[in-house]
């Protein structure tokens, strides 16, 4: 078959990869310049398709579809299956995916659609612009992580670090746009901000809709301004100001157990006494990062209400050891206990980490029962027939 896939993060790399194992032509169309903005180079998108050429299209959260509809027209018209795999939530408002943008303006209702996501909460928002069709579809392990972890478990030397987290604060996503736009937009309503925050960092597992009605009824405060999408997206900035509250302070609870942190600059604005180093790509310095620690932590941005993340499929297929938050999902993808650790809350958080700290033979046992599940279930070539499967049924 010929698939055509459009450039998006490191994923599209893959899956691609997956595809081609399976036997399958394979395009990839669009690229990232060197500051990481993608260029979908829809034109090219649309010579394959009109040629006749691609009988699969697949983009990651609908990236490689032109603002101007050209790209999801052709595709219509031509009857081509393809598929929409959102790993982000699609309802937000501040990314290029955003549902609501024009370059899915009538896409979503193409019955030769199917969409995928990671989180099943992102599912609603879909249904209600028309998509037919939607699947849940896991991550998966990379590539990358596999052939690290195929060297054997990681080595539990005695220069390894204690402890180790990779990736953003958010800081700079979330608390700009707040401040700027956000509050000055509604200053009469910045006390049920904060208080909404507060409770969404304090109760990750509580949805955000059910904490806002429950702090408007309790102040008395009626808000009537704005549509639907307007609360939703109001919605999706505070949870977004709240996971990077959560992160930091989970975070700043473990620099004090002597946790490193790799990621952006926001960090050393809210996090003191870590050892800080510069964001690092995905590849192989990840798995190198994961390999020389002994416990590598995870906590999960908000926008994932039960789905799990990639650091939770990549560690244990580099033969490592993650102690993750929980999520719903992680009971279908793990054994929990066997094949996976995780915390539920902070104080959770810590008693895990000194114990698996302190005990090389647990971390060692979940490690390897973890690499072998995601060998069995949880590689790109599963998601890859899993996206045949169901977008050719």
């Amino acid at each position: 078959m010929r698939i055509l896939i459009g450039a998006y993060s490191l994923l599209y790399e893959d899956l691609a990869a997956a595809f081609s194992r399976l036997g399958h032509d394979v395009r990839v169309v669009g690229d990232h310049d060197p500051d990481g903005a993608i260029n979908v180079r829809a034109g090219e998108s649309l010579d394959l398709i009109a040629s006749g050429w691609a009988q699969l299209a697949v983009y990651f959260n609908g990236i490689g579809l032109d603002d101007g509809g050209a790209v999801a027209s052709a595709l219509a018209e031509r009857r081509v299956p393809h598929v929409f795999w959102f790993v982000d939530d699609p309802d937000e408002p501040l990314a290029p995916w955003h549902v609501d943008g024009p370059r899915f303006a009538g896409a979503l209702a193409n019955p030769a659609l199917t969409t995928f996501v990671t989180d099943w909460v992102f599912a609603p928002a879909l249904a209600s612009r028309g998509a037919r069709r939607r699947e849940r579809l896991m991550l998966a392990a990379s590539d990358a992580a596999l052939a690290a972890g195929a060297a054997g478990p990681a080595p539990d030397e005695a220069g390894a670090r204690d402890g180790a987290f990779v990736g953003t604060s958010s800081v700079d996503l979330s608390f700009p746009y707040y401040q700027r736009q956000v509050l000055p937009a509604f200053p009469a309503l910045r006390p049920v901000f904060d208080e909404v925050i507060a409770l969404q960092a304090a109760h990750p597992n509580t949805e955000i809709g059910a904490i806002w009605s429950d702090v408007l009824a309790r102040r008395g405060v009626n808000v009537t301004e704005g549509s639907p999408a307007d609360r939703r997206a109001l919605l999706v900035v505070l949870r977004r100001v709240a996971s990077s509250i959560l992160r930091c302070r989970r975070v700043q609870r473990l620099a004090e157990r002597g946790l490193e942190v790799w990621g952006d600059d926001g960090w050393a604005q809210f996090v003191d006494g870590a050892r800080l180093h510069p964001r690092v790509p995905y590849g192989r310095d990840l798995q190198a990062i994961y390999r020389a620690s002994r416990v590598n932590v995870n906590v999960s941005n908000l926008q994932l209400a039960t789905g799990l993340n990639q650091r939770v499929f990549d560690a244990p297929a580099a033969g490592a050891f993650l102690l993750t938050d929980f999520k719903a999902d992680l009971t279908a993808a793990f054994a929990l206990g066997e094949e996976s650790a995780f915390y539920a809350d902070d104080a959770g958080l810590l008693e895990q980490y000194d114990r698996f700290r302190a005990d090389p033979a647990a971390r060692r046992r979940v490690a390897e029962a973890g690499r072998k599940r995601v060998l069995a279930e949880h590689t790109f070539d599963h998601r890859a027939r899993a996206i045949l499967r169901e977008a050719l049924a």
